[in-house]
């Protein structure tokens, strides 16, 4: 339930008026999930996806296709957020990959992983 307060400009506004291309891919916690309620916050292209695979894969696409003016990509994936409890909504890092839980986070919390 994460949102913008109504009164504030997103980043990709204030670049699509600058003329920067703007794309969002994956998740994003400041409205809702619609593609309408994303562009409205200032974003040319929206691309939502659930997984760290087809959201590279997103990526990757909109890369190779990018716009020849300046670009705003923002990419967001879900596999590092966590539920009310602490525990990790996709799968727990993986230290065999060189994911780490960072060291500022509780033991307590990591504990939940």
């Amino acid at each position: 339930n994460w949102r913008l307060h109504p009164d504030e400009v997103h980043l990709a506004r204030h670049l699509q008026q600058a003329g920067y291309h703007t794309a969002q891919i994956g998740v994003q916690h400041v409205t809702r999930h619609d593609a309408a309620s994303v562009r409205a916050l200032g974003f040319d292209d929206v691309r939502p996806a659930n997984d760290a695979a087809t959201i590279a894969d997103h990526a990757v696409a909109w890369l190779a296709q990018a716009p020849r003016q300046p670009f705003f990509l923002n990419i967001g994936f879900p596999e590092p957020h966590r539920d009310v409890h602490g525990r990790y909504q996709q799968a727990p890092p993986d230290a065999s990959r060189g994911v780490l839980v960072p060291p500022y986070l509780s033991l307590s919390t990591a504990a939940l992983l």
